[in-house]
């Protein structure tokens, strides 16, 4: 069979197009995991810092790297990983977070800072958040937002911006 060729045309365009549709489906979800994966560390921040608290004088900070501890099949000694990769990411949200306060320079970043930390590092409820800021409760979950996304250039670099 031969196609003439504004049918190839045609089919060529619409390959493109399909392909720019699935690319930029796999851009969004991998944007949405890095978004769910800040929120998940913010969300549990609290209780990650008392494990790494508790942790601190029951096991020895094994010598080893992330790859090491990733391969690891024996029980105990994954435990003991798992412990020292919990500490490596809960130093890392901290280092984060400490550069956010740092980089906070005008009122608006500062504001979006100082969001995170009552709710997140404070612990307090988003009522308690809304009262200390005077904000309403749609403008606070959408300063947490904000707030979330410079923290995905923080935390993930390039990777989390959207080029267009």
């Amino acid at each position: 069979m031969i196609l003439d060729e504004k049918t190839v045309q045609l089919i060529a365009k619409t390959a493109i197009d399909e392909y720019n549709k699935q690319r930029e489906k796999a851009e969004k979800r991998a944007r949405d995991n890095r978004l769910h994966n800040i929120r998940l560390l913010l969300q549990n921040y609290k209780k990650l810092e008392t494990y790494v608290k508790r942790a601190k004088g029951e096991t020895e900070e094994p010598d080893v790297t992330v790859e090491e501890l990733m391969k690891s099949d024996d029980v105990i000694k994954s435990i003991r990983q798992s412990t020292a990769r919990t500490k490596l990411m809960f130093e890392y949200v901290e280092a984060t977070l400490n550069n956010f306060k740092a980089l906070s320079l005008t009122d608006s970043e500062h504001t979006l800072y100082n969001i995170i930390k009552l709710k997140y590092i404070d612990g307090l409820k988003i009522e308690e958040v809304c009262e200390r800021t005077g904000y309403s409760r749609r403008h606070v979950f959408r300063l947490i937002d904000d707030a979330c996304n410079v923290l995905s250039v923080l935390m993930f670099g390039v990777d989390a911006i959207n080029f267009k």
